[in-house]
């Protein structure tokens, strides 16, 4: 049985409760649900012209070059260009990477603030109409100026998990959003909307002006947690390409620094990493 870290763990419990309550309370198409498939929608305000892949990859990277709360429109397109060249090209020498796509680790735009004291019953009673546009000020005031600076435009309250689904911009970086609400009075917790369950990815960024890819085949009861994988490794700089072995990979600090610690083990499942 494959091993699953408590806090992960935990998140997903989590979001499964969120899933069975608000199934419950809410029906159509606009439910909020806590395991999304590969064809989750991405906003194309942003993204247009690039591939579904260059868009994920985009937004994951900008979200970590700045601290602004909103993304820079040009700049995140400009970046996605960029990251279609570079897939591009690793695709073309090796047509077997085409099969590997980059996966949605949670939902664009999409935040889960636990809200706790008078902050929740106030947004409980004010938002419990989620049709209501434009949505109520709280009268809170850090609060209210953060929901204006997220672009947010749509909740969905649920008062027994005390819980609001908060609908973002669509640029909106929700990796400062995220610790913004955290901060916020009122507020318990704030978590992305993540996605369950395992399945192919790919990981890019050129932190030196070569960029750094690598790209994970996965298969075999992914919902679980897949049982079988394989992993690819490419460095791009200057229009060169260069595949690098997944064990010289793991003492390349470029790759090191884009898995996230928790997916370690299965990006090099045949080898240990000394987190101390």
């Amino acid at each position: 049985m494959q091993h699953v870290e408590p806090a992960r763990l935990h998140a997903h419990l989590r979001n499964f409760c969120l899933v069975a309550m608000l199934t419950a309370v809410m029906a159509g198409p606009s439910s909020f649900s806590g395991s999304h498939d590969s064809t989750m929608t991405l906003a194309a305000s942003s993204d247009s012209g690039l591939s579904r892949d260059a868009t994920i990859l985009a937004r994951r990277l900008h979200q970590t070059l700045n601290d602004d709360l909103m993304m820079d429109d040009l700049a995140l397109q400009e970046l996605g260009r960029e990251i279609d060249l570079v897939l591009t090209q690793i695709r073309t020498r090796h047509p077997r990477m085409t099969e590997i796509s980059a996966r949605q680790w949670h939902r664009p735009s999409v935040l889960l603030l636990e809200l706790e004291g008078d902050l929740r019953d106030t947004v409980v009673e004010r938002w419990k109409n989620a049709n209501v546009v434009p949505l109520p000020l709280t009268g809170h005031a850090a609060f209210d100026e953060l929901n204006a600076g997220t672009g947010l435009h749509r909740v969905e309250v649920l008062p027994s998990l005390s819980t609001a689904i908060m609908h973002l911009g669509n640029i909106a970086n929700l990796r400062v959003a995220r610790e913004a609400y955290a901060a916020a009075e009122g507020v318990r917790r704030a978590s992305f909307d993540e996605t369950l369950g395992d399945g192919p990815d790919v990981v890019a960024a050129n932190p030196d002006g070569a960029w750094y890819v690598a790209m994970r085949n996965a298969w075999g009861d992914c919902p679980s947690g897949c049982i079988h994988s394989e992993t690819f490794f490419f460095i791009v700089e200057h229009g060169r390409l260069e595949q690098v072995t997944t064990k010289d990979a793991e003492d390349i600090p470029q790759f090191r620094a884009i898995i996230p610690i928790p997916e370690w083990t299965r990006w090099f499942p045949e080898t240990t990493r000394d987190e101390g």
